[in-house]
């Protein structure tokens, strides 16, 4: 059944088919007999290009004068020897992935859509609980999107004044960075909802305030359907604006560069026109491949899962959104990588780095912030509480229990109620867990909110418990390598030491049978050579006598 439902996104295997078994091994000199050299895939593509690669990078340029100033292609191009140097796209292949691959309709099909209108008028209780939270969520995404630029200028500039050793030490240091950036960016709003905004506003007679300013309160629709709004605005944008920017640009980069060249308008080497007649030229045109692409894809994978584990209580449908982007993701890419850059050089990598490190983090942070978004911004506890207390597990009276009175002769400044209708109102309700006016401690805090804080202290520290335990179960019970993988580099490593084993015995073999014949060759010349002197000597003593 899950074969059918993915059929759709797999590739043809009619024209790539899937490769034959085959045995693998560190290319060694050692070894050169054991390799199937005659094999078309002896060497695939991308370790071809790899070695390429690796000679350009490294070879002199200028006979008997070895130093750092002579060598590689890369300062050949910055001298103006040459204007790029790249690898190229093989049409026929690029052809297939294009059709195959590098294709949106590869794929099936916060969804239906609702069925009533979200708008209405500024006084209506739609506007206030949708229009508003959605207009300010659009504003944070506009001025996310604008900072996430300064701040990723701002890492590369902290980071090349550290003057790394390594590129490695380098690249670790830049993703710390940027991420930790992206983290503030991003979430600090969400954050702010969901575990600062309405919690500490105070009461009618005494306001919180900061700097004469009231704390901002939740909207009437809950700080939780609030933090969906946000979370949905800004990770769906972000998907947007990031599939736009990385499709957008590319192609009006390249189209400007055809044209450029195509029509003389970019006009260099006595005014010589490109004129595209195959791959060579076609691929000039297309835009450099980075050698840190995957880091903006790895950045944009990590923070879309810290979207997903820190904030998806309040939305449970984030991911399946992040798996729609996902899907679509893979052919925008392709397409781009088809159809824009350059061919990229494969680069080797033991594992993903210090993203896997930040993902841990990410993860134990999602744990705490899951338990606290249920704990403070929801009405679990409270609800579990009142059932316990006041004996009404239908919760029949619990609106009425979470609402406090206050007396509005009260008020530290009076309204301006003018001709309203509640001009003459004596006494308000508002949320909140506080003595009656008419109470011994007007205004304090009751048993009733200590015994819900309690709850709430109580539901963390079990509910960190529980999911760390599970953690662990899940982390034992998935290994990072599944079972028949494992199998088969077992398999693969026994037939390996057996095939090398096998290959020293025959080498071993010729070397004896070798030096037999040596020997044997030795003991001939040296009879022949004892027969030769007896007779030389024979024919020594007759001329003598």
């Amino acid at each position: 059944m899950c074969k059918s439902l993915f059929s759709s996104v797999q590739l043809n295997t009619a024209l790539f088919p899937e490769r034959e078994p085959r045995i693998h091994l560190e290319f060694s000199r050692n070894y050169l007999e054991l390799y199937d050299t005659e094999h078309p895939n002896f060497l695939d593509a991308s370790t071809r290009y790899s070695i390429i690669n690796f000679i350009l990078q490294r070879q002199r340029f200028v006979e008997g004068e070895e130093t750092a100033d002579n060598l590689g292609i890369e300062k050949l191009v910055q001298d103006g020897v040459y204007t790029c140097a790249y690898t190229l796209h093989d049409k026929d292949d690029r052809d297939r992935l294009l059709k195959e691959w590098a294709n949106i309709s590869k794929w099936k099909k916060m969804a239906q859509r609702a069925s009533h209108s979200i708008l209405g008028s500024e006084n209506s209780m739609t506007f206030k609980v949708m229009i508003l939270p959605m207009t300010a969520g659009i504003i944070d995404l506009i001025v996310i999107s604008l900072l996430d630029m300064v701040y990723s200028s701002l890492a590369v500039k902290l980071t090349n004044y550290e003057y790394c050793r390594t590129q490695t030490e380098y690249d670790e240091s830049l993703t710390i960075k940027n991420y930790v950036f992206q983290f503030v960016n991003y979430y600090s709003s969400l954050f702010y909802i969901a575990f600062l905004k309405g919690k500490f506003v105070g009461y009618p007679a005494k306001y919180n305030r900061v700097l004469g300013f009231r704390q901002e309160e939740c909207n009437p629709g809950g700080c939780l359907m609030e933090l969906c709004m946000q979370l949905v605005i800004i990770m769906a944008g972000k998907q947007a604006v990031n599939a736009i920017v990385e499709m957008l640009i590319p192609y009006l980069m390249r189209t400007f560069k055809e044209l450029s060249y195509r029509h003389g308008w970019y006009k260099s080497h006595q005014d010589q026109r490109l004129v595209p007649y195959n791959q060579f030229t076609e691929d000039y045109n297309l835009l450099p491949a980075e050698n840190n692409s995957l880091y903006v894809e790895y950045l944009e994978m990590v923070v879309q899962f810290g979207f997903i584990t820190l904030f998806s209580l309040a939305f449970p449908l984030a991911p399946l959104l992040a798996l729609l982007n996902n899907v679509i993701e893979v052919r925008l890419d392709a397409i781009k990588m088809l159809r824009f850059l350059r061919r990229p050089v494969g680069m080797r990598a033991r594992d993903i780095g210090v993203w896997h490190s930040i993902m841990t983090v990410v993860t134990r942070i999602a744990v705490a912030s899951s338990a606290m978004i249920i704990a403070f911004s929801t009405n679990l506890i409270p609800k579990i509480v009142y059932a316990a207390s006041m004996g009404d597990p239908e919760l029949n009276n619990y609106l009425n229990f979470t609402l406090a009175v206050f007396n509005t002769k009260d008020f530290q400044v009076q309204p301006l109620l003018g001709g309203s209708q509640h001009v003459n109102e004596t006494v308000c309700r508002y949320t909140e867990f506080r003595n009656s006016p008419e109470d011994p401690h007007p205004y304090k805090r009751p048993m009733i909110y200590w015994k819900i804080l309690t709850g709430r202290l109580a539901f963390i520290v079990i509910y960190q418990n529980i999911i760390t335990m599970l953690q662990g179960i899940l982390r034992w019970a998935v290994p990072d390598v599944s079972g028949r993988l494992l199998k088969r580099i077992k398999r693969e490593n026994f037939l390996l030491r057996e095939h090398i084993i096998e290959y020293e015995k025959q080498h071993a073999m010729k070397l004896v049978q070798t030096e037999l014949n040596g020997q044997q060759k030795s003991e001939g010349e040296l009879r022949q050579r004892n027969n030769e002197t007896v007779i030389r000597s024979r024919d020594e003593a007759t001329s003598f006598v």
